[in-house]
């Protein structure tokens, strides 16, 4: 995809939902369909032309992701990093923290991405749309949460299409 250099995944759950078993591993290294959780993402991107580095960012110690990281760099071919916080620090917290790592060297493009999420995302979709598009940047949401889950998860509110605040509570 022309302009994608860089992806960042968040790694901020505590993975309470997943306890006990998440007290021994870390949520994103939990295992879905026999391949930890977050690299289905790895998987994914590392398919993307283009694509020259992901970025891992949480709160978890590095220790846990050493040998993970090693040993998809090694299968995938493509720069790994893992940007550990000192504390959990929410969603976007980690972007903020971290931005002038994730921002440093100047990407022509960030493509950002919550490492909780499994599925078989269209990523190649998602970049080619975004890059199609003539604004400096762009949120894709989805709608699958009733008005009654949405509490759960959190709402983006937008005032004349910019990003106007997140909530915990529904926004219409």
């Amino acid at each position: 995809m022309p302009g994608l250099s860089l992806h960042v995944t968040t790694l901020n759950f505590l993975g309470t939902r997943f306890r006990p078993l998440s007290l021994q591993l870390p949520k994103p290294l939990f295992p879905i369909a026999g391949v930890p959780l977050v690299e289905h993402h790895i998987d994914q991107l590392a398919q993307l032309p283009g694509l020259s580095e992901i970025v891992l960012i949480g709160s978890y110690s590095s220790d846990l992701f050493t040998d993970f990281i090693g040993r998809c760099q090694q299968t995938y071919r493509i720069s790994i990093k893992y940007l550990q916080e000192q504390q959990p620090l929410g969603t976007a917290g980690g972007l903020i923290a971290q931005r002038e790592i994730v921002v440093g060297d100047y990407p022509e493009a960030v493509f950002v991405i919550n490492g909780d999420v499994c599925g078989d995302l269209p990523v190649d979709e998602m970049v080619a749309r975004i890059s199609s598009l003539p604004e400096d940047s762009c949120l894709l949401l989805t709608t699958e949460a009733t008005r009654e889950q949405s509490g759960n998860f959190g709402n983006v509110g937008l005032f004349s299409l910019k990003f106007c605040q997140l909530s915990r509570k529904y926004m219409q």
